[in-house]
């Protein structure tokens, strides 16, 4: 029988420690983790952990990114890398390629071609890199991206990047140079907001994206129209330790759900056909 969203609820804990980064196969039939433990491949369906590849260091993971054909996992880690891994074969280590800036790299993301791989610096520089090539080609754009936030999207046909700028603005820039700007909610002059994660859907130019007040919208890229999701806002003071803040997203089952993965180590999930509705809470459990 199909697998329901509520029945997710009972699923064992994916990991011990803040979830930084998560996301879906193209298939929905499993979700890729990224934390501090290290990089997981889980079928929610079993649940059970399909692959745990084995890295030969003890860098964490900041971000993570599974090509359009699901042949290719791509993570970053801290120390300026993003390493390849071959899901076809489970082996190790297929590649590293090293960072190319003094800052470690914050985000990778997958052209929707499978070709070239969007890198984020914490510098706040976007690159391409082409993966047969390896070659760098440095993304120009007219806004800055902001050194807090550290998160890059494709749109699902590659026609529009999406990545965090200053002040916890939203970009989307399309690929004839175009940009669309969406300031940060309304927040306390005495409060740092930024975009804290990202998300494309893969049938529709829809793109998620939480900032570090708690909030989380979804915009239509080719039109800018904006849809405001139920969410919990975060209280002054309340970061970096608040469980209202989302640290990522990803669309699922043919995009009508988005699930955030929080710091408390938790899963949010929404139907997106039902904004205004209260999402699911999946909690935390005990390491005890």
């Amino acid at each position: 029988p199909t697998r329901r969203s509520s029945d997710l609820e009972w699923a064992p804990r994916i990991a011990h420690s803040q979830i930084s980064t998560l996301v879906f196969t193209p298939d929905s039939q499993q979700i890729l983790v990224g934390s501090s433990d290290g990089v997981v491949l889980w079928d929610w369906k079993q649940p059970r952990r399909v692959w745990v590849p084995i890295q030969k260091d003890s860098a964490a993971p900041v971000s993570v990114a599974i090509s359009p054909d699901a042949t290719l996992i791509a993570s970053s880690t801290p120390d300026k890398r993003v390493i390849l891994w071959d899901t076809v074969n489970r082996g190790n280590q297929l590649h590293v390629t090293l960072g190319h800036e003094a800052a470690g790299i914050s985000s990778v993301a997958y052209r929707p071609d499978g070709a070239a791989v969007a890198v984020r610096t914490g510098d706040g520089q976007v690159s391409l890199y082409d993966l047969k090539s390896g070659k760098r080609t440095p993304v120009t754009t007219n806004t800055g991206a902001g050194i807090d936030s550290g998160t890059t999207a494709f749109s699902f046909d590659g026609r529009f990047l999406a990545y965090g700028g200053h002040d916890g603005q939203l970009v989307v820039r399309s690929t004839d140079g175009q940009e669309r700007t969406v300031p940060a909610p309304p927040h306390a002059q005495n409060q740092n907001v930024f975009v804290s994660a990202l998300a494309a859907a893969r049938k529709s130019a829809r793109i998620a994206w939480a900032t570090s007040d708690g909030s989380l919208r979804i915009i239509d890229a080719t039109n800018g129209e904006i849809t405001n999701l139920v969410s919990d806002v975060c209280k002054v003071g309340q970061w970096p330790s608040s469980p209202c803040l989302k640290w990522s997203l990803t669309f699922g089952q043919n995009d009508s759900l988005l699930v955030a993965g929080r710091v408390d180590g938790g899963v949010s999930m929404w139907t997106t056909a039902t904004p205004k509705a209260q999402p699911r809470f999946i909690p935390a459990e005990s390491s005890a």
